[in-house]
């Protein structure tokens, strides 16, 4: 059992290879499947409670929870300051966002996060790379941040299919300006972290500088490149926005 804790919960034995948990490697598609297979269980589960709104409080205290112990182990395993340990990336504020929105189920609180979770959670599900290799394989960070994607996504879907809100193009504007704020807070995190070197990442949402891999894909000089990504993700929330409305007009999940 020790070693397993050790394992599991202190990354003990822990060897950074960037090769480890690439996209559509072994590792990332057994991932991906238990994705899949939570995002089933919970939608039947989520089915098969007449009391929606209970549903949605209590999907929120198990992301609370998830959060609060994803903090927990960063303290315990590296040199961070509580501040360090919180994260501030697109799908950890949308995260925050959904908690919140779960808890008070208004419409305009799940109108501000759809974006992160329609389309932050599962970009950050296909493309692992700020996960998988960081970390033990399965252990309690890669395994807590694919369920807290997961769920993150599921709560959107599940919210809009119950009709606790309505997709709308003309209240796009909402989580477009939900974005551009989430943004200022990741660049102001990332100043914090670095400025008082609190241990934690000093790049959140790529907002102080490019990662080196855009390079290959994007070639213009900060701030420019976020531009490119704040059009690419409204475009793609458009996209989200797109289906969602033809899968009600189709009656296949909203009737």
């Amino acid at each position: 059992m020790k070693q397993f804790i050790d394992y599991f919960w202190y990354q003990e034995g822990f060897s950074y290879d960037p090769l480890e948990g690439q996209t559509l490697s072994t590792y990332h598609l057994i991932m991906f499947l238990l994705c899949i297979f939570s995002f089933i269980l919970l939608w039947i589960i989520g089915k098969k409670i007449n009391n929606k709104n209970k549903m949605l409080i209590a999907i929120a205290i198990i992301l609370l929870v998830l959060e609060s112990l994803r903090v927990i182990n960063l303290l315990a395993i590296s040199d961070v300051s509580f501040i360090g340990a919180l994260s501030f990336h697109l799908c950890s504020i949308g995260v925050y966002l959904m908690i919140i929105a779960g808890l008070f189920r208004k419409k305009w609180l799940f109108e501000i996060v759809i974006l992160h979770a329609l389309i932050g959670a599962p970009l950050a599900i296909i493309i692992p790379l700020g996960i998988l290799p960081w970390y033990n394989q399965f252990s309690f960070l890669p395994m807590q941040s694919f369920l807290t994607h997961t769920i993150l996504l599921f709560v959107i879907i599940y919210a809009w299919k119950y009709k606790f809100f309505d997709v709308s193009y003309k209240r796009f504007y909402i989580p477009a300006i939900s974005i551009l704020l989430s943004a200022v807070v990741a660049y102001v995190m990332s100043n914090v972290n670095l400025k008082y070197q609190t241990g934690g990442p000093i790049n959140f949402f790529w907002t102080r500088y490019k990662d080196p891999l855009f390079e290959k894909y994007i070639s213009l000089p900060h701030p420019y490149y976020f531009l490119v990504i704040l059009g690419l993700l409204y475009a793609t929330g458009l996209l989200g926005f797109l289906i969602l409305k033809n899968l009600e007009k189709m009656k296949l999940i909203r009737k």
